[in-house]
């Protein structure tokens, strides 16, 4: 009767102990204010399973567009020597269809002497594009591009990876490509932007010339179709909707691909008789769609690591606070080409870096194959930062990295994105005054204005009245002047952006309405536009 007794007890703990562990809510980190909690157990293990089955739906509708080869098809494009039609189309260069687009391709590679290149060369739209190159010789020297931390370049056309001194071309779809630089580097980097000119700016400038060829290693990654479903599904299950419309609102789509850079590095003027072969393994990312500036990214981090037995370990991680505020996928490819997706990890963004200051090691686990892969990330000393956007809205740190993935070691790049929030100390490009009605200082307080009219000076001002309607303040304004050309600007009033906000506080569901329809017009698909104006 006592053991019958003892067993009920130690029955009535274990259940306990299950069902308090499946109710109990995680404790908040002090970092986590821009993460949404997963809630109590249960909970989140429901949603996992269903958002596991709402994935694992949405890749198998995805069309296979690499490594679509068709065996035993006579057609010869489809035969796996060549390029199919599919894979030439992807690396061509996308149409920006909006200012909040952009198209970037990074190569980057590592040698077992130290050395190492990353180029990144984004797209925007107006013949902009944003140009991050980093180097660093054998005897550990970093050089990056003179007016670092800017990274705002003038491309000479709207087509292909270009920018002045840069060539980043496709050679051979899938198989091939070239980076040529003819330009100015600078010895080591900068953590800020000099906004007035000095002597001082031209310390360590020299010349460099750049000559690499790209060639592929294995195959490329559809990096969402090839994901694990179960890692993105533990994304959309620490939300509360647990929509799975969120990875396509982001409109944005990419893919890996194993290879060498090879080719000569000159730095300085003098050129030598015998250059060196530089010889890198690494990878290539191809990005496109929406900017992450765009969707309101919080922060990200990449890292990209080649180990000395062969083996590729990519991981990242990015936050959004209006969708996915902690989502993560990656694989693991083996030397041999076997493909491992990371299945589960227990890496947490808001204990790496969330305070701004870059930490000196990385450590988490991570399940990649039904393997359990334990990953330290050693920092080097050295760092270059840049600042993407016009003005900045996207700051990114490249760190080079010592990698030990279990036994084996390695070398990498690891880069960490946040929103820059700060004043852009890189000056705008000069455009024309906004002629005002009176010489004299607008010093009226504008916080508190909801309605302004045309001839009021303060309608000017875009920040307040829009680009409509300052526009229309400043023909009104042209009226009173002389002027070649003729205006006839009738009496008017515009609604201020004051009265915008204090509409949207007051209105908490219009708001949400809004991001949902900012979220389908980011997708780009009819069906979601179409439910969103419904609601």
């Amino acid at each position: 009767m006592w053991l019958f007794a003892l067993l009920t007890l130690a029955l009535g703990a274990l259940l306990s102990f299950i069902i308090s562990y499946l109710i109990e809510t995680p404790v908040k980190t002090k970092h986590n204010t821009a993460y949404t909690q997963p809630g109590s157990r249960l909970v989140f293990l429901v949603r996992l399973a269903w958002s596991s089955v709402l994935v694992w739906g949405l890749q198998r509708q995805r069309p296979r567009r690499l490594n679509n080869y068709r065996v035993g098809n006579r057609d010869p494009r489809y035969c796996g020597v060549v390029h199919t039609p599919e894979e030439e189309l992807l690396e061509a260069s996308v149409s920006l269809t909006t200012d909040r687009h952009e198209d970037s391709i990074s190569l980057w590679g590592v040698d077992a002497v130290g050395r190492a290149v990353y180029v990144s060369v984004a797209r925007l739209a107006h013949g902009r594009a944003a140009f991050m190159l980093l180097i660093r010789d054998q005897d550990g020297q970093l050089y990056t591009v003179p007016n670092q931390p800017d990274s705002g370049v003038q491309q000479y056309s709207g087509e292909g990876w270009r920018a002045p001194g840069l060539l980043v071309e496709c050679v051979q779809p899938m198989r091939t490509w070239r980076i040529k630089y003819s330009g100015y580097l600078r010895k080591g980097s900068r953590l800020e932007y000099n906004t007035e000119l000095s002597p001082a700016d031209e310390d360590g400038v020299m010349e460099a010339r750049l000559d690499l060829v790209w060639r592929s290693l294995k195959a490329p990654v559809d990096l969402f179709k090839e994901s694990s479903p179960f890692l993105l599904a533990a994304a959309l299950a620490r939300e509360g909707d647990c929509d799975v419309k969120y990875f396509t609102s982001l409109d944005r789509d990419g893919y890996d691909q194993l290879g060498v850079l090879a080719g000569t590095v000159q730095l300085g003027a003098a050129v030598q008789p015998d250059q060196p072969l530089w010889y890198l393994r690494g990878s290539r990312l191809r990005r496109w769609g929406m900017g992450e500036a765009a969707t309101k990214l919080h922060r990200s981090v990449t890292l990209l690591s080649m180990l000395n037995n062969g083996d590729f370990l990519f991981f990242t991680t990015f936050c959004y606070p209006a969708s996915l505020t902690h989502c993560s996928f990656g694989y693991l490819q083996m030397a041999c080409g076997l493909y491992l997706p990371i299945s589960s990890t227990n890496f947490n963004m808001a204990d790496v870096g969330e305070d701004g200051n870059l930490p000196s090691h990385i450590f988490f686990h991570c399940s990649a194959g039904g393997r359990l892969v334990e990953v330290c990330i050693t920092l080097s000393e050295g760092s270059a930062r840049y600042c993407t956007g016009d003005p900045w809205t996207l700051q990114h740190d490249l760190c080079l990295t010592k990698v030990y993935v279990g036994p084996h070691a390695g070398a990498g790049i690891a880069v960490f994105t946040r929103s820059y929030s700060e004043l852009c100390p890189v000056p705008e490009s000069e455009s024309v005054a906004w002629p005002l009605t009176s010489s004299s200082e607008v010093t009226a307080n504008q916080d508190a204005l909801l309605v302004t009219g045309l001839s009021d000076e303060r309608c000017g001002d875009m920040a307040l009245s829009g680009g409509k309607g300052a526009s229309l303040a400043v023909l009104s304004a042209l009226q009173q002047r002389p002027c070649p050309e003729k205006f006839l600007v009738p009496e008017g009033i515009t609604v201020t952006t004051n009265a915008w906000l204090l509409q949207l506080d007051s209105s908490p569901s219009v708001t949400a309405a809004i991001q949902g329809f900012e979220r389908a017009v980011g997708s780009g698909q009819d069906g979601q536009i179409k439910d969103a104006c419904d609601k």
